[in-house]
C-alpha cells in the first residue's frame, strides 16, 4: 500500500508542510505495526520542503512520487524536477512508483541513478482517456 498523499504547497506555512510529512510517515509507520507492507510516498514543494521531505524513507528501496500538478507551470515544474533529483540522490530508490506523469527529466534522472520507474495510472489518467 502506498502512504496516504499529504500533498504540500508552495503557500502553506512551513510547519503546516511538516505537519503533512509527518502525518504520512506516522500513517505509514501505522500501517506496517499491523503487518501491512507499505511504499512510502515522497512529496515535496519547493526547497525549504526539501530539509525534511524524505526523512524516515528507507535508502536503497522502493519509493511513491505523484506528480499531479506539477507538470503544467513552469515554476511548480522546475520546483518539482529539482526535488525529484534531491530524492534519488539522497534516499537512492531501486524503484520509483510513479503516479501521474512521467516526465523526461524524471526518466533521464532515474536511469542515470539505475532506478527502475514504474507508472500506474490514476483515476484521473483513465477519466482523461475516456473523453
Amino acid at each position: 500500500m502506498i502512504t496516504p498523499d499529504f500533498s504540500l504547497s508552495t503557500d502553506m506555512p512551513l510547519w503546516m508542510q511538516l505537519e503533512a510529512v509527518g502525518m504520512n510517515r506516522t500513517i505509514g509507520y501505522w500501517l506496517q505495526s499491523i503487518g501491512i507492507k507499505i511504499v512510502p510516498n515522497a512529496r515535496w514543494c519547493d526547497k525549504r520542503s526539501l530539509s525534511f521531505a524524505f526523512d524516515g524513507i528507507p535508502e536503497g528501496g522502493t519509493v511513491a512520487v505523484g506528480s499531479h500538478g506539477a507538470v503544467k507551470d513552469p515554476e511548480v515544474r522546475s520546483e518539482f524536477l529539482y526535488g525529484f533529483q534531491e530524492m534519488i540522490e539522497r534516499i537512492r530508490p531501486k524503484i520509483i512508483v510513479v503516479y501521474g506523469t512521467v516526465l523526461p527529466e524524471m526518466q533521464d534522472a532515474a536511469d542515470k541513478a539505475n532506478a527502475h520507474i514504474s507508472r500506474h495510472r490514476t483515476q484521473t489518467d483513465i477519466a482523461h482517456k475516456k473523453r
